[in-house]
């Protein structure tokens, strides 16, 4: 694992204020808290710089171009019902690239989220992000469409993940 003994803020991503993320064959995704966009865009591009050269020097290439395609695009997510749509791509990311792991993705932080109907309660797992500050994201994402929990089959949309 690349970020292995990475602290959460550490050396590597420096995203104050992330809250849920995960990481997938082409793409890196991250929630954030209001207020935070500045400091996401500088963490996403110290990320992608050092996780690139990171991966580079893992797959024996010495300075062979960007491993990322694109860079970092920002969505500002204003209702319960995105926020929602939100959470299952994030979380259930591997489901949306067809990774069919049967489990939650080790590479995410779905294992450590309070929120799946089938774990109620607190998560077992020591949480590698930050506790939730806005009401849209700590309680508000429930009253989106299909309101509650979410559900480990809750699948994410190939779609309009972000659309309202």
């Amino acid at each position: 694992m690349i970020l292995h003994g990475e602290s959460a803020h550490g050396e590597v991503g420096c995203l104050a204020g992330r809250v849920w993320f995960c990481g997938a064959e082409e793409a890196a995704w991250a929630e954030e808290e209001e207020g935070f966009s500045g400091d996401l865009s500088k963490g996403m591009a110290s990320l992608n710089t050092g996780l690139g050269m990171r991966l580079n020097r893992l797959w024996g290439r010495v300075r062979q171009g960007s491993v990322f395609a694109e860079r970092f695009h920002l969505e500002v997510i204003t209702s319960p019902t995105q926020m929602r749509n939100v959470l299952k791509y994030v979380l259930r990311n591997d489901v949306h690239h067809g990774l069919g792991l049967g489990v939650l993705d080790p590479c995410s932080s779905a294992m450590s989220f309070g929120g799946f109907a089938e774990r109620r309660g607190a998560s077992k797992v020591d949480c590698v992000s930050v506790e939730a500050q806005s009401w849209l994201l700590r309680t508000g994402w429930k009253r989106g469409a299909g309101k509650g929990l979410v559900t480990f089959h809750d699948l994410p949309r190939v779609t309009g993940v972000l659309q309202a």
